[in-house]
């Protein structure tokens, strides 16, 4: 039929199908991992050009309330009222505000082009579309409790590891809740659960629970005799997929830390927002009933914007430790 099978009696055309899958494995992975660098950098980059844009509204306030402020002081000098150091020191104040608002409005417009960048798409689309319509911050998105570590094949580092690991012997045959602690990474509210902080307990290099070795994760006494890995290339996967493990691990780790502390902050800033904005409206109360001057209004006011930039900047933390937390578990927050 004109059909021919060359016999593959040494090996030779299987082995470089499997170099090829092996290689092409590699690729998709590689592929994935700068998938979700970009996409990780691009969610950042748009929040940080939201939270410039609520900056640059709060620093346009503060600087028409330091004007307001040197021209009753200007009406008070030719008044004899004030000194000279007083309506001068009005004068640098608004100078101070000045650079400020210029700051943030060149951070501003680099932010706008790393977004331009990242997505391909021009200043004025940018500006005129997602940012314009972005008032304010997004709410966070809520990390689950009883986060499985299964989560961490979703890290290509870790998948490519696991990959290596299998491939380098075709008598594994144990299922990969052998090779990954049998452990929840998050408990209450998302954060840390006690189970994976206590991997993290003593000596970093014997990962113990309660001083004891956790013998079930990383020890290859028992799973080694049950793969029977026996030749180097073996061991050096077996190896390699440890380490890939613990460092996953480890940023897993930081990331949800650097989550709790953001929430933590957020929450802090959130009760001196509060009390801010009451110290203002008693002061604005005051001043409308003749009580206190307009001087003392502004100061009022200007404390209630400076915990607003505050406000601001604790709540860009805790949406950036949320996208660390996403990327750290490989790019969601459920293992399929």
């Amino acid at each position: 039929m004109g059909l021919s099978y060359g016999i593959d009696l040494w090996g030779r055309v299987r082995n470089s199908v499997e170099s090829a899958k092996a290689s092409l494995n590699a690729t998709k992975l590689d592929y994935a991992t700068a998938r979700l660098s970009i996409s990780s950098s691009v969610a950042k980059s748009y929040f940080a050009l939201v939270a410039l844009n609520m900056r640059e509204a709060v620093l346009k306030d503060t600087l028409k309330t330091y004007e307001e402020t040197l021209a009753l002081r200007k009406t008070q000098l030719d008044l004899g009222g004030i000194n000279e150091t007083t309506y001068l020191q009005s004068k640098a104040a608004v100078q101070s505000a000045k650079v400020s608002l210029l700051e943030v409005q060149t951070s501003l417009s680099q932010a706008l082009t790393s977004v331009a960048v990242l997505t391909g798409k021009s200043n004025d689309e940018i500006l005129n579309g997602a940012v314009q319509s972005a008032k304010m911050l997004p709410k966070e998105p809520e990390v689950s409790a009883g986060v499985s570590a299964d989560i961490l094949l979703h890290r290509s580092d870790v998948a490519k590891a696991y990959a290596d690991l299998n491939a380098t012997n075709a008598l594994i045959g144990v299922a990969k809740a052998d090779y990954l602690p049998s452990i929840s990474l998050t408990g209450l509210f998302g954060f840390s659960s006690v189970d994976f902080e206590n991997i993290f307990v003593g000596n970093a290099n014997t990962w113990s629970i309660g001083g004891s070795l956790v013998q079930k994760i990383f020890d290859y006494g028992r799973t080694k005799n049950n793969v029977r890995i026996a030749e180097t290339n073996e061991q050096i996967a077996a190896v390699a997929y440890e380490a890939a493990i613990k460092k996953a691990l480890g940023e897993v780790r930081d990331a949800l830390n650097n989550r709790k502390n953001a929430k933590l902050t957020l929450n802090q800033v959130k009760e001196l927002l509060l009390s801010q904005e009451k110290i203002y409206q008693l002061a604005k109360d005051q001043f409308e009933e003749g009580y206190t001057g307009h001087l003392e209004l502004l100061d009022a006011q200007r404390n209630l914007l400076s915990v607003r930039l505050q406000d601001i900047a604790a709540n860009l933390s805790l949406i950036d430790s949320v996208v660390d937390v996403y990327k750290a578990f490989g790019g969601g927050f459920k293992a399929e």
